[in-house]
């Protein structure tokens, strides 16, 4: 299990740099200080690793999203369904996990955006596996708003709305790939996170009213973090986690 995670660990940054198709496995046995027999011993194809990079990365995102998913369905809960992504995506990690998450996240935008310029089929996965749950979780919570009337009539379904979300979103964290930010914007990280919350809350119809009452992301911020202070951890590798302090500030 421990070689096994090493390589892994070692091919995830480069899949990430050069894409699956760009990548042999003479390479991903150098990464991983490994022969490439060795390699074929533990994985019996390089689709295998990849493959493997996709569902440890699936149960990681899920683990997180489903303590969304699982809130009573409400107005709140959409606000913090939509704060908590664009937090993960600007920012780099999830509300409550430490600034080491940011490597391991950023290579798996980078995944994704090789797969895109390649057969697409990682990044269908990725949509398809990581965000399953959280897409059941905003549909109910947006069924609920609109129940509530706190949504204006538009013809935007709760589906197409988390979709469009979900692609302002992996833009943003595209945009902060490069070690200089492509994106220079005039104001602090949190106003940035501040005001595509309030973009993406108006643009599924969310009353002005209920935005300036319901929408405080530093109260979110805060109870977040202590929700899941037992559970984001920063990790070691793909296969393990260990403990760390939570910035509940950011």
């Amino acid at each position: 299990m421990e070689r096994r995670a090493a390589i892994v660990d070692a091919a995830l940054p480069l899949f990430a740099r050069k894409g699956f198709a760009g990548t042999t496995t003479k390479e991903l046995a150098m990464a991983a200080d490994v022969s490439e027999a060795l390699l074929y011993k533990h994985f019996p194809s390089k689709r295998a690793i990849y493959d493997e990079i996709l569902s440890l990365g699936s149960r990681r995102a899920g683990t997180d999203f489903n303590r969304l998913a699982r809130a009573r369905p409400s107005t709140l809960a959409l606000i913090e369904n939509i704060h908590f992504l664009m937090f993960w995506c600007f920012m780099g990690r999830p509300i409550g996990r430490e600034r080491g998450y940011k490597g391991y996240f950023e290579n798996m935008v980078r995944l994704v955006l090789n797969s895109l310029m390649e057969d697409g089929e990682f990044a269908r996965s990725v949509f398809k596996n990581v965000l399953s749950n959280p897409l059941v979780g905003f549909e109910a919570s947006f069924k609920a708003a609109k129940s509530a009337g706190d949504l204006v009539p538009r013809p935007l379904t709760s589906r197409n709305a988390f979709w469009f979300i979900q692609q302002v979103a992996f833009i943003l964290a595209a945009t902060r790939l490069p070690q200089k930010p492509v994106q220079a914007y005039t104001v602090k990280d949190a106003e940035v996170v501040r005001l595509a919350v309030v973009f993406a809350l108006r643009g599924v119809g969310l009353k002005d009213d209920v935005v300036r009452t319901q929408y405080d992301p530093k109260g979110l911020n805060r109870r977040l973090s202590g929700r899941f202070a037992d559970r984001f951890s920063g990790p070691k590798s793909l296969y393990s986690e260990q403990n760390n302090n939570i910035d509940a500030n950011t």
